[in-house]
């Protein structure tokens, strides 16, 4: 039986995860810090015409792949991931908590309560609550627009 790699065992050769602190602009009018991860890769010399070695510098590049693989992060996934722009986002004042909606079966693959009761009594193949969702929903204030982008 294969053994699952997780994306805490990805090793990156040459290369390390570094952040870039950033503070108020145009986009970001509170002036919260925010941490943008890069990854710096090292390059290897370049042989000039008279066949000398010749350093590079760096490259970085925007590291999307989150606290997966940041060393110094303990992950657990059952724990979700930081809420790091929280404060941001609060401090627009264009957002407010709200109730959301009850969950239903087909939230989670059910197609009627009976279905999910009889899914919930079976060991094998149950569908866990994901143990992290501890934080209410936002939506946007009445008459603002708040959008991903």
């Amino acid at each position: 039986m294969k053994e699952e790699q997780s994306s805490t065992d990805v090793k990156l050769p040459k290369s390390k995860k570094i952040y870039i602190e950033t503070n108020g602009n145009a986009l970001n009018e509170g002036g919260h810090s925010l941490r943008v991860p890069f990854r710096e890769i090292k390059l290897t010399p370049t042989r000039d015409q008279d066949d000398l070695l010749e350093e590079n510098p760096p490259v970085r590049v925007y590291d999307a792949s989150g606290i997966w693989t940041d060393p110094d992060e303990k992950c657990d996934v059952t724990e979700g991931l930081p809420a790091l722009r929280s404060d941001w986002i609060t401090a627009r004042g264009d957002v407010e908590e709200y109730e959301g909606r009850e969950v239903k079966p087909q939230d989670n693959g059910y197609l009627t309560e009976g279905a999910e009761g009889i899914a919930r009594e079976k060991a094998e193949g149950r569908l866990k609550e994901f143990p992290a969702l501890k934080r209410p929903p936002l939506r946007a204030k009445s008459g603002r627009n708040v959008t991903q982008m």
